[in-house]
């Protein structure tokens, strides 16, 4: 693992007894190899291609593409690892079907031409959607 690529995360507020809150600070590299805390990988962000800010997801899944533009970002190298270099857009080429996971976006990295697929999420821009069907 390239620990230069591991960035310590802020894990939850803990109240303690005194009355005072603390921020845990989570080590990437305490957890198990490659990957992270589920409250680490599940975050709000902003999306680098529309500006559009995005709230994690509540129902237990990952939030892990823009829903108003239905791109993503280059982030892992394994799923969950946050561990990639390359850091690049991911748009989205298509919606393929799984039997097991329903509907989901393909993507393509606008950077180094890696492919991935997303599950869809319930909040999902349906234009966005339909426009990859066609």
């Amino acid at each position: 693992m390239n620990r230069s690529l591991l960035r310590p995360s802020l894990g939850p507020l803990v109240g303690r007894a005194d009355g005072t809150l603390h921020l845990r600070v989570e080590d990437p590299l305490q957890l198990s190899e490659g990957t992270i805390s589920r409250a680490t990988e599940n975050t709000g962000f902003t999306c680098e291609r529309c500006g559009h800010r995005v709230a994690p997801l509540r129902n237990g899944s990952y939030r892990n593409h823009c829903p108003a533009c239905l791109h993503s970002k280059h982030v892992d190298l394994r799923p969950g690892d946050r561990a990639s270099p390359c850091q690049g857009l991911m748009a989205p080429v298509r919606l393929d079907h799984h039997s097991a996971k329903g509907y989901m976006v393909v993507h393509r990295c606008l950077a180094c031409g890696l492919v991935g697929r997303n599950r869809i999420a319930d909040d999902d821009a349906l234009d966005q959607l339909i426009s990859l069907m066609r």
